[in-house]
């Protein structure tokens, strides 16, 4: 049996990019029979989920009371990994938030089982300053941990090259454990749902529309976005749609920048939307811009291609990191220049942490003006 751990599959990263990856990868390329799968999982967990995880990828279930101290965990698992066979440990998603359940240690130090980890990024390592720092310190501790045991891992799955080159620069993986996987870069995997006919809503495609499926962190890049659509887009006539989760403070403060910008009419947040929904926006835009300053995999730019949106813009960023030639032929890819979108000014944090709601408010607002200003 291989021990999986299936935390992806119960939290929010299952209605995100990453969730729909793995589902994929559960499906159709894990080299793993479904009568070998070991889903570990909560005692917690409700029965309706757990039958959801078996009728989609088979297997069996390890369920497991994470509450109890650390040695009666290792006594327990010694025993079940015993009596279920387990032979090897699959790592889903090591480095998303909330953490995995299951400590790591004690399977790779305790156990020394044959372990295995899908990595999407590690980009709060690439980015301390703007990333890592902003995390609370116990989030911080934890992932450097992770970092710290993740070069104990026998096989690294990288879903792009890019991720494949950050494990080799910044951790100094052998490139002999790393392997590329390369599915996910082929868009065969993205389908939008099956009542969306993309071709009727291309040819029902408003005539100046430009799309972003973005987020408020950092790395994201929302500001540039704005001030890139206000210098090169909203002046002919375009409107742009912005498909992204924010908190209330970030909304406010998003819309004062697009007004401080002069496009508050030609700009619509409209939060995280049905997939339905999305691949419609995609399929009638003429436009689509993701200038975000760094991606695993990037799953927007090959969601937008698969819509056929004529036209892509990324950060010269992303370009250098050789998205432009992932995603590139059946679609025109523009490289952005930089000075257009980076932001002038100290970057930001908006996560307010340690500040009151209104002080928190007007320091932002102030930061975004400057920001436009600039």
């Amino acid at each position: 049996m291989v021990l999986i751990d299936a935390q992806w599959f119960f939290g929010n990263n299952r209605e995100r990019g990453i969730g729909y990856y793995l589902d994929y990868y559960f499906k159709h390329e894990l080299q793993v029979p479904p009568e070998k799968r070991l889903w570990l999982v909560s005692a917690s967990t409700p029965d309706k989920l757990i039958n959801q995880l078996l009728e989609n990828y088979g297997g069996k279930t390890l369920s497991f009371d994470f509450s109890i101290d650390k040695p009666r965990q290792q006594e327990l698992l010694a025993r079940w990994l015993s009596e279920k066979q387990v032979e090897a440990v699959f790592y889903s998603s090591p480095f998303e938030r909330p953490w995995s359940l299951l400590d790591w240690q004690l399977l790779i130090e305790d156990f020394n089982l044959p372990t295995t980890a899908i990595v999407f990024d590690l980009i709060p390592q690439q980015f301390p300053n703007e990333v890592l720092k902003s995390w609370p310190e116990e989030d911080q501790k934890i992932y450097q941990k992770r970092l710290d045991l993740l070069s104990r891992v026998d096989n690294l799955l990288a879903i792009s090259p890019y991720t494949k080159k950050q494990l080799t620069n910044l951790l100094n993986v052998p490139d002999e454990k790393i392997e590329i996987l390369k599915f996910g870069y082929s868009n065969n995997w993205l389908n939008p749902p099956r009542e969306v006919d993309l071709k009727w809503w291309r040819s029902v495609a408003a005539p100046k529309l430009a799309v972003t499926i973005s987020g408020g962190e950092w790395r994201k890049n929302l500001i540039g976005t704005l001030k890139y659509f206000a210098k090169h887009y909203a002046k002919h006539g375009y409107k742009l749609i912005v498909i992204c989760r924010l908190g209330q403070l970030e909304q406010i403060k998003y819309k004062l920048l697009a007004w401080r910008l002069g496009v508050s009419k030609k700009v619509s947040f409209v939060g995280v939307v049905d997939e339905r929904v999305k691949w419609r926006y995609l399929a009638q835009a003429q436009v689509f811009l993701f200038l975000s300053f760094a991606e695993g995999l990037g799953i927007p730019l090959f969601e937008a291609k698969k819509a056929k949106v004529p036209k892509i813009i990324i950060s010269q960023e992303l370009a250098e990191a050789g998205f432009d030639k992932l995603i590139g032929g059946s679609v025109a890819v523009t490289v952005a220049k930089p000075q257009d979108y980076q932001a002038s000014q100290p970057r930001i944090n908006l996560s307010f942490r340690g500040a009151s709601l209104i002080s928190g408010l007007i320091s932002g607002v102030k930061n975004l003006l400057a920001q436009a200003r600039g």
